[in-house]
Formats: structure tokens, C-alpha cells, sequence
């Protein structure tokens, strides 16, 4: 069958474009999706015939996959790609402080803010904030927390901490069910007493650590052990400090999946609702496995100690999606969180898991039985001695 031919060129078009879109448009799709999402917009906005070929669903559709490892219904490629993107505005833009209806002293910041609309949350009296650059990154600002106590205040309720207001937007990778950060540690301190985990928006205004309360989770620096609900933690890693970056990430359940159970790839199998950590790239483990209420946690860091300062990283932003050419999977982390989300996309639903274990069973239930009467008929090696022998 002949390819349907690409859209049609205006007389005045230049011969490079035109060369273009002589191509099939699936040719043409791969052909920009090669390019950057920024160049593809920017060419379709000042050439009508490019236009036709940039609103493509194939070209989204690739893009889609090949971006945030989704899939979308026909038609909705291109508008479900512009959401995920601005999604992952969202996840990067993410700050935290006590909140808006805390009665905590804000503090000003020492350096100057970030140039953005985007004000700090109010913090306690026992945390300073500002916004730097990242160094890597141009146009990338970075939260930055350190505690504002003096050492003989470094006792009690005087924990400097604070956490994300409002519903955490969760990583726009594949079916979006996981909110992840990470903390790079600047400096421990004298003591390292930094904490990183998950809390109830309202928490940091009572000036502990997470993992201290009920419903609150951290893993904390000072001795590489897990806290939550109690002030007596349980051994998971190791204790980190200077120059480590930590993160965290929340699973949150799947749509329509059982209360009690989430089943799914080996890494996530017993994984329902969890809290993962990760330090400087590599998986710890989830010392949470089954949290209540995931979507009432929130992204939560507590510094306790003279010196301590801490980064906190959600994310690149928009910019460098549109700007990578070819375009790719961001990869705004030590952690590859991507790999992660690639293995709960292997999640079946549950009726089809017990289907397909229940086949598995009925199949070896049905090999190993045949095998036993096979073994049954066959004779014995003294049965053909003794048939020979009385031949």
C-alpha cells in the first residue's frame, strides 16, 4: 500500500523544508521527534505546512513514550505530553515551609531570593531559607534550609523543620504514582542531626523531627536508623552526612486497587502504599512497606544542630524537557527514579495476576503429573534384565 503523502508545502517554502515534507508523515514524525520539543513548537508556530506535521499524533505519541514512558488514547497524545509537562513544572516548583496558617516566626533570608513569584512558605523561629542557583543547572533554583539555633538550644522542641503545603504533585513518569525528592547535604554540623522523610502538612509546627509523632516517617543522619511514630528508632542504613544526597520517595496506590494489597513486579510486590530511601543513587530499601493515608503524607526535612544546611531538590523544570535535543527521559536525580516507575508499569491488575497464577499452577500441576506417568510406564532397568533373562 502506497504511504499517504505528507502535508503539502507552500510555494514559497524553502527547499530544506520542502525536502521534509515530501517525506511520509510517519517518516516525518521520527524525523522531528528527534528534534527538541522548544525547535518542533517554534518551527510549527512560523510555518503553516510544519504545523500540520507538529500536530502529528504520531509524533506525540513517540514523544509521549519516549519522554515520560506513557502511553495516551489517540488524539489526546499531544494534550496528555503538555499536561505531564506542566505537572513536572508543578513537582520542581514544590517548596517547603510550615505552612500558611502557622503561627511560626518567618525568618528572612540572608541571601537574596529567587527572582520568581513563587514566595518561601513561613518557617519556625528554628529555620533560615533562601534560594540559590544550582551550579549545574542555568535557571535551576534550589531550596536551601539550615537551622537557626544556638548549641545550648540544641535539646528539645527546637527541631528546625518543615515540609511541602498542599497535595505533593507526584513525578509525571508513566501512570504518575510516585512523589520522590531528595535532600543534598551541605553541611551536618556539629551533630548531623538531619531527618528526611514524609509528615502531616500541620507537623512542623510542633518543632520535632519526622519519624517522632505517629503518622510521621524519617530516616535520620546522626545514627542511619528509621524512625516513625516513636523517639526509638530501628537499624536500615548507614548514617550519612556532608557531601551525601538522600532522597525519599512515596508509592501511592494504584486506581481501583484492593485496600489490603498491591501486588506487582518483584522490586514492588509487597511494596502497597511504601516509603523508599535512596543515598547518593542507590536504592536503601522500604523500611515502610504499608502506609496509612499516603495522600495526607507530605515531602518533610528537620535540621537540629549548629551548622547544619541542607538542599532540597524536586526536580529540573519544564526548560530542560523542551530544551533536550533529541528529546529524553529527565533525569533530574542521583536516584533513577524512571527505572523504578518502568517496574510498576509491570503491575497487573489483581484478577489477571490470579488468573495468570492459576495458570502457571494448572501447568506445572499438569507437567509434573505427566512426567510421574511417563516414569510409571517406562520399565524399571531389573524388569528388562528379567524379560531378557527368560527369553
Amino acid at each position: 500500500m502506497k504511504p499517504s503523502p505528507g502535508p503539502s508545502a507552500a510555494p514559497d517554502t524553502p527547499s530544506s523544508v520542502r525536502c521534509l515534507l515530501d517525506l511520509p508523515p510517519e517518516c516525518l514524525a521520527l524525523v522531528l521527534a528527534s528534534l527538541a520539543v522548544r525547535d518542533v513548537l517554534a518551527a510549527a508556530a512560523t510555518c503553516p505546512a510544519l504545523k500540520v506535521a507538529a500536530d502529528d499524533p504520531i509524533l506525540w505519541r513517540n514523544l509521549l513514550w519516549q519522554v515520560w514512558i506513557a502511553t495516551a488514547a489517540r488524539g489526546a497524545e499531544k494534550a496528555d505530553f503538555a499536561a505531564r509537562l506542566l505537572r513536572y513544572q508543578q513537582a520542581s516548583s514544590m517548596r517547603a515551609g510550615v505552612g500558611p496558617d502557622s503561627t511560626g516566626a518567618a525568618v528572612e533570608a540572608e541571601l537574596p531570593e529567587r527572582p520568581s513569584e513563587a514566595r518561601p512558605l513561613p518557617l519556625s523561629q528554628w529555620l533560615r531559607s533562601y534560594d540559590a542557583p544550582d551550579a549545574a543547572l542555568a535557571g535551576v533554583w534550589r531550596q536551601r534550609l539550615m537551622w537557626s539555633g544556638s548549641t545550648d538550644q540544641c535539646h528539645g522542641d527546637t527541631v528546625g523543620c518543615a515540609c511541602v503545603h498542599g497535595s505533593p504533585t507526584p513525578q509525571p513518569f508513566g501512570s504518575g504514582r510516585v512523589v520522590y525528592y531528595e535532600v543534598r547535604v551541605l553541611s551536618q554540623g556539629e551533630h548531623g542531626f538531619i531527618a528526611v522523610g514524609w509528615s502531616p502538612e500541620g507537623f512542623p509546627s510542633k518543632n520535632k523531627q519526622p519519624g517522632w509523632v505517629r503518622h510521621t516517617y524519617g530516616y535520620h543522619g546522626d545514627d542511619g536508623h528509621v524512625y516513625s511514630s516513636f523517639g526509638y528508632g530501628r537499624r536500615f542504613g548507614a548514617p550519612f552526612g556532608t557531601g551525601r544526597t538522600v532522597g525519599t520517595g512515596l508509592v501511592l496506590p494504584p486506581p481501583g486497587a484492593p485496600p489490603d494489597r498491591c501486588h506487582g513486579s518483584l522490586l514492588f510486590k509487597a511494596w502497597r502504599r511504601a516509603i523508599f530511601f535512596t543515598v547518593d543513587g542507590e536504592l536503601c530499601g522500604a523500611p515502610f512497606p504499608s502506609v496509612p493515608a499516603p495522600t495526607l503524607l507530605r515531602p518533610a526535612v528537620g535540621v537540629h544542630s549548629v551548622g547544619e544546611q541542607v538542599e532540597l531538590h524536586f526536580g529540573d523544570g519544564a526548560a530542560s524537557v523542551i530544551a533536550a535535543s533529541p528529546p529524553r527521559r529527565p533525569s533530574p536525580f542521583a536516584f533513577d527514579l524512571a527505572d523504578v516507575q518502568a517496574s510498576l508499569e509491570q503491575m497487573l491488575p489483581w484478577p489477571e495476576q490470579l488468573q495468570q497464577l492459576c495458570k502457571q499452577l494448572l501447568t506445572r500441576f499438569a507437567q509434573r503429573h505427566a512426567l510421574e506417568d511417563y516414569d510409571g510406564a517406562a520399565p524399571s532397568d531389573e524388569e528388562s534384565d528379567d524379560e531378557e533373562d527368560g527369553q
